[in-house]
């Protein structure tokens, strides 16, 4: 029992018994089981992401990327444009026809609210869903099409759109081997 303490002062040289002898045992080998059965499905499992990666720069990239949005264009959801990969491409991820989505990434502390007169690239329409001030600090949560942006900002003005710079954005599809 935990509250009283042990009976005899060497309380470690006390035989363990078999019952929870059988259990530390069971539990080591479990451990060694997942421990190598780790490296094994790192080397055969599916489930591996490539491991390709290209140098380019943001300008370029960016170009290249607008000349195929111009070339595969579908049409606009939302303001943003929808374009279906050539043939032989990937399929769309779901069953609807509503051609190539684009998973990006970007780096949140990059993202700042655009004002109502602002022009250029990467304007997003957003709606503002939670709106808290921390002292000098207002953090907002905005939905945009359907994901969330969380933006930390020191203006107090009405937010409508977010602008994320060029360099902020990365495009996790990896499956063209061109940049």
């Amino acid at each position: 029992m935990a509250i009283s303490p042990p009976t005899e002062r060497l309380w470690w040289k006390t035989p363990i018994h078999r019952p929870e002898l059988i259990w530390i045992i069971v539990a080591f080998l479990w451990g060694l089981v997942m421990f190598f059965m780790m490296i094994y499905w790192h080397a055969f499992g599916q489930q591996n992401l490539a491991t390709e990666t290209y140098r380019t720069t943001p300008n370029a990239f960016y170009a290249k990327t607008e000349a195929m949005v111009q070339q595969y264009r579908v049409r606009d959801v939302n303001g943003l444009p929808v374009v279906r990969p050539p043939a032989g491409g990937e399929p769309p991820p779901i069953e609807q026809d509503l051609g190539h989505l684009q998973r990006v990434a970007f780096a949140p502390e990059r993202i700042e609210p655009a004002g109502e007169g602002d022009a250029g690239d990467n304007l997003i329409e957003v709606a503002i869903e939670q709106d808290k001030f921390f002292g000098a600090t207002r953090a907002l949560v905005a939905r945009a099409g359907t994901g969330r942006l969380a933006i930390e900002t020191a203006s107090r003005e009405a937010v409508r759109r977010v602008r994320i710079p060029r360099d902020a954005i990365q495009f996790l599809d990896g499956n063209s081997k061109e940049a």
